[in-house]
């Protein structure tokens, strides 16, 4: 019968870290497209309180939407799930190139079963170990998926 066992601890730093990163990067994503989108009701009421009054100055109330849009965003963004332990480290594997040895180490480590398979768990997670200590979870998640598309996130700022 199988027994689970938590995973070495270098190899839990980096899916920690791993983890952090990407909901830093779902934070990111979720407030440009809020600020996007608040940029376009903004321009709406201003082009609107040009031919209708509101109450206010429409100025006003488009900085209002553009600010609703960037915390609505942020919020959005971080209330998204991040992946499972597993995901995260085949993420780091497909981004590093490291050929599924995270995601093998941590597998191996999580299940004891017999004698014989143990001793190779025991060089996966060793190899694991040794990778998680020297990879760079930054490199591994990017802020920003593909540098073509940093307009996306800073053209909004602009337009604010």
């Amino acid at each position: 019968m199988d027994s689970l066992l938590s995973p070495p601890d270098e190899l839990q730093r980096l899916l920690d870290r791993v983890a952090r990163r990407l909901r830093v990067r779902h934070a990111i994503r979720g407030a440009a497209f809020g600020l996007w989108v608040g940029c376009a009701v903004g321009a709406l009421i201003i082009v609107a309180s040009k031919a209708v009054w509101l109450g206010v100055p429409g100025i006003w109330l488009a900085g209002a939407f553009v600010v609703l849009g960037l915390l609505g965003g942020l919020l959005v963004g971080l209330s998204r799930k991040v992946l499972s332990e597993t995901g995260l480290a085949l993420l780091v594997d497909r981004g590093l190139g490291t050929r599924e040895q995270i995601v093998s180490a941590l597998e191996a480590s999580l299940v004891v079963g017999n004698p014989e398979s143990r001793a190779m768990a025991d060089r996966l997670i060793e190899r694991g170990r040794e990778l998680a200590a020297e990879l760079d979870p930054a490199t591994a998640v990017p802020l920003v998926r593909k540098p073509e598309a940093r307009p996306f996130y800073f053209l909004p700022l602009a337009l604010a």
